[in-house]
């Protein structure tokens, strides 16, 4: 089976298939990245877009220079997939979905995370 890359606007332990704990563990590895590397990492390998929000997939697609498809699809993690991440940094009010216009005034941080395949 061909791993996969997601493109997501948040993270979250439910995100994992049961897959991911063959042998009673998953290892998770997180690392902060830029705009540029998401972009790389998109392009490179191709991606599946889990962008909840239209105004949210209108912005990615902006400022990372390549479609976002507007996509609301549950996604889970195996072993080998990886996702980046698109990371608000703050909480937002129950219910709030964001214009481009409001996405853009907001601190937001990349990740890329990546579920290794080798267990310990």
């Amino acid at each position: 089976m061909e791993n996969k890359i997601y493109l997501l606007n948040a993270f979250s332990l439910s995100m994992l298939a049961p897959s991911a704990f063959e042998g009673g563990t998953a290892k998770i590895k997180v690392k902060p990245i830029g705009p540029e590397e998401a972009r790389e990492l998109l392009t490179k390998f191709g991606f599946v877009s889990a962008i909840g929000h239209e105004s949210t997939a209108s912005f990615l697609s902006r400022l990372l220079g390549l479609p976002v498809p507007y996509n609301r699809v549950v996604v889970q993690l195996g072993r080998g997939d990886s996702a980046v991440i698109f990371q608000l940094l703050g909480r937002l009010p129950e219910g709030k979905v964001l214009t481009e216009q409001e996405l853009a005034t907001i601190r937001y941080q990349f990740f890329h995370v990546e579920i290794e395949e080798e267990s310990e």
